[in-house]
């Protein structure tokens, strides 16, 4: 059975059956990071997490204007790779993350998905 299953989309249709990682293009220019990406195969963080955003693609437009820097610079270009989440789930054990500024008052058992 998929894990984003029928119930799940009805639900939230906030959410996407693909998980989008999108780059920053810090470091190099944003063909030379995919290239990168899709040579070695790999994504690598220096955080020990790797963000992935669930948005629907009809929503990512609007993703990158509310993604923004205090500078506002784009936190994230419009360059990346889409995976199935059921997949990402079941091989890699991608879960979603909680975002808190730490003043909540959150279960032991989730504290491993804690974004500060």
């Amino acid at each position: 059975m998929a894990i984003f299953n029928d119930k799940f989309k009805r639900a939230r249709l906030d959410q996407s059956p693909y998980l989008f990682h999108f780059i920053n293009g810090r470091d190099h220019s944003p063909c030379t990071t995919l290239q990168k990406i899709l040579d070695e195969k790999q994504l690598i963080s220096n955080k020990g997490y790797i963000c992935f955003s669930a948005s629907p693609i009809t929503a990512i437009k609007r993703f990158f204007e509310t993604k923004t820097k205090s500078t506002g610079q784009p936190m994230y270009l419009p360059w990346g790779l889409g995976f199935s989440r059921d997949i990402l789930v079941r091989d890699f054990g991608a879960r979603n993350v909680i975002y808190t500024d730490g003043n909540e008052d959150i279960p032991e058992h989730l504290k491993w998905r804690l974004i500060f």
